[in-house]
């Protein structure tokens, strides 16, 4: 009898090993390091990078960095709204991008104008351990600019003057942004202050002051470009506000 009991606790001591030891938590019970956005560029970069508006509609796009832990499974997004004192939730587990260093994206398409955002991360590893929250990071859309001319079709000029209407007057500066189309290449980078009132038709001709980047002095004949209206807001201090109007699309004849 008491042999049997022996083998009992015995048999229950070696079950409890073994589940032990098939516990991934317990294989690594290391955390994975804290996530790292990537920096925000500025607005007169010709490479655009991290938190910001997209012209393709009113989101805002994330952009992180894989870490160097080699098990990283997931990385989760929280976010907050209105204060970065409120509550954060869960908004969405994310697959890794499995190469160290690799830029990880995501769109947050359920935002609204006029409201700030606020963002952090954490890593999840193979083994479920959740990683240290990363920084936060803020950001507001503003309403995009209504571009006026050209917006499709050709145009006769190799500098062609651009024009947009600002409803909001929420900018305090314009900066405008002309792309070879296809393959894409910038070709000029440009800001403007506001010289009107809202609703007012703004205007700036190719190549004039204020050049952050000019590849060429003029545009090409039967050369597709695009170009898009960005406002930077300094009005806003804690966040990055700001939006991209859409792309407006042009031939020059």
């Amino acid at each position: 009898m008491m042999g049997a009991m022996v083998r009992v606790i015995m048999s229950a001591t070696a079950m409890i090993l073994l589940l032990n030891a098939c516990d991934p938590s317990l294989e690594d019970p290391n955390p994975p390091a804290k996530p790292e956005w990537v920096p925000k560029s500025t607005p007169y970069d010709t490479t655009e990078s991290g938190i910001d508006a997209d012209p393709g509609g009113d989101v805002i796009l994330l952009e992180w960095y894989t870490g160097e832990d080699d098990d990283i499974e997931n990385y989760r997004i929280y976010r907050a709204s209105e204060s970065i004192e409120e509550k954060f939730n869960l908004l969405e587990e994310v697959r890794a991008i499995i190469n160290v260093g690799a830029v990880n994206t995501y769109i947050d398409d359920n935002v609204s104008i006029g409201i700030p955002y606020y963002y952090f991360l954490r890593a999840v590893d193979q083994a479920g351990n959740l990683s240290p929250r990363s920084d936060t990071l803020g950001y507001k859309l503003l309403q995009k600019i209504n571009l006026y001319e050209p917006i499709s079709g050709t145009v006769s000029q190799v500098k062609p003057t651009f024009k947009w209407s600002d409803p909001t007057s929420a900018a305090s500066e314009y900066v405008i942004r002309v792309e070879q189309f296809n393959p894409n290449r910038v070709i000029w980078i440009s800001a403007l202050t506001p010289q009107n009132y809202s609703g007012d038709i703004q205007s700036l001709v190719y190549g004039s002051p204020d050049v952050f980047y000019l590849a060429q002095s003029e545009l090409s004949s039967g050369v597709s470009y695009r170009w898009r209206i960005d406002i930077v807001s300094a009005l806003d201090r804690e966040n990055e506000a700001g939006s991209e109007s859409y792309w407006g699309y042009f031939t020059v004849q």
